[in-house]
């Protein structure tokens, strides 16, 4: 319920920069009330391992208090891939200490990995209006290594860490929030940065499958579209693969052009994710700046 009240700064670090975006959700819809794109050094992040934690530090500060000078409390999420996400059932009407034992009892089981190098979480993933005897409990667990290396980095930086998420869920969530959205959909999400591809597939409003590219070389159009495409398609060779309804792309790389040309090729609709389509920007957010820069911050 805090979370009401309170202003938060969401923070991604990508390959090449740090994309900073401050929300105030005392507002309906949330108001943002500023966003900035700081460089960072080059190789400071690899695959989602940070690689140089020290030269990040005044890259995401300066990150964070361009766009809300004040505020320390910071959002952030781990790669999709450096995630473990399981479903389990577990007996309906559990208080929330016997459905913490149960699922802790569930862990070496389902993730076959010592549990003290894991951090976890869980969620009830079930509609309360269909919950019969048993709920549907969704469980996400990463390397603690990875999460702590983090906490260390907004440390060195001055900043606090309230919340870390997963990135296909967080993606998983804005989808739900557009008013083109459908639950019963099944929607591809290109996430085109400038050295990375990620492609996720949201169905039934949850991420159901993910990829995720790396590219040394800055790589032209064409090469971008080939990646696409390759990606549609080892997802859609997968014996489990629901049809496409369509495709939203976001990142540093994503353009109207390419939106033409896939749609053309894959005979699907794709479209721009627009991140800003329930947000409400202040009067003091420069909107022409936040136009150019939308794509960028999904």
């Amino acid at each position: 319920p805090r979370w009401g009240k309170r202003r938060v700064v969401g923070v991604e670090l990508g390959a090449t920069a740090s994309t900073a975006v401050a929300l105030d959700p005392s507002h309906r819809p949330p108001r943002l009330t500023g966003f900035s794109l700081v460089p960072l050094p080059a190789a400071a992040i690899r695959e989602g391992e940070l690689t140089d934690p020290k030269a990040l530090a005044p890259s995401l500060r300066k990150a964070v208090r361009q766009a809300s000078p004040h505020t320390r409390q910071i959002a952030l999420a781990i790669p999709a891939a450096a995630a473990i996400s399981r479903h389990l059932r577990v007996p309906a009407g559990l208080t929330d200490r016997a459905m913490a034992g149960h699922v802790a009892l569930a862990l070496d089981e389902l993730l076959h990995q010592p549990r003290h190098t894991l951090y976890t979480d869980f969620r009830v993933a079930s509609d309360p209006a269909t919950v019969n005897s048993e709920v549907d409990v969704l469980l996400v667990a990463t390397r603690r290594k990875l999460i702590d290396q983090r906490l260390a980095l907004l440390r060195a930086a001055g900043l606090h860490g309230t919340l870390v998420d997963i990135e296909d869920h967080a993606l998983a969530r804005l989808h739900r929030r557009l008013p083109q959205a459908p639950a019963s959909q099944t929607i591809g999400l290109l996430d085109a940065g400038q050295q990375s591809l990620r492609f996720s597939v949201i169905a039934d409003e949850e991420p159901v499958h993910r990829q995720s590219q790396a590219f040394d070389d800055v790589t032209d159009a064409e090469q971008w579209i080939v990646a696409c495409r390759r990606a549609v398609a080892v997802y859609q060779g997968s014996h489990d693969a629901r049809p496409l309804d369509g495709l939203h792309i976001t990142g540093g790389r994503a353009q109207s052009s390419l939106c033409e040309t896939l749609a053309d090729t894959l005979k699907l609709p794709v479209t721009m994710l627009d991140p800003l389509t329930r947000v409400t920007p202040s009067q003091h957010v420069d909107h022409a700046a936040l136009s150019r820069a939308s794509n960028r911050l999904s």
